[in-house]
């Protein structure tokens, strides 16, 4: 499946940096070498990935580098963080219907190529680290 209207481009790092230092509680806790290294590779991740909104969502540089931020957190332990078998990250407003299962859903992974994603759960998780649910 394939999207034509998509957000593809950068977001400096100094931004990157400014976004997650204001509100992303896991990068406010690591070091200043993890800090510029999680940076990094935000950057690139978002550099790789097309970003689609749904429902009338507006695309903005935030989502892109919550979104992606919660992508490298998975994955910061690791060599590989691109999570390759994924081209598009698609993002509704809320939760929504899946065209695949007909059914409600906060998110899910497609292996045709893109994860979709409720931007109103990720900033759930987000906001309350003690629940133990972040779909980010």
């Amino acid at each position: 499946m394939g999207f034509t209207e998509f957000t593809h481009s950068p977001i400096s790092p100094d931004i990157i940096h400014s976004e997650l230092q204001r509100g992303y509680r896991y990068y406010r806790n690591l070091t200043p070498e993890l800090k510029e290294r999680f940076v990094q590779r935000t950057s690139i991740f978002i550099e790789n990935k097309k970003f689609v909104a749904r429902k009338d969502l507006e695309m903005t540089d935030t989502i892109r580098i919550i979104v992606s931020a919660c992508a490298i957190q998975v994955t910061f332990g690791l060599d590989s963080f691109m999570l390759d078998t994924f081209e598009h990250i698609v993002i509704y407003p809320d939760i929504y219907e899946s065209p695949v299962t007909k059914q409600m859903h906060k998110g899910e992974t497609n292996l045709n190529g893109f994860i979709c994603l409720s931007w109103k759960d990720i900033l759930a998780g987000i906001e309350n680290p003690i629940d133990n649910y972040n779909l980010g």
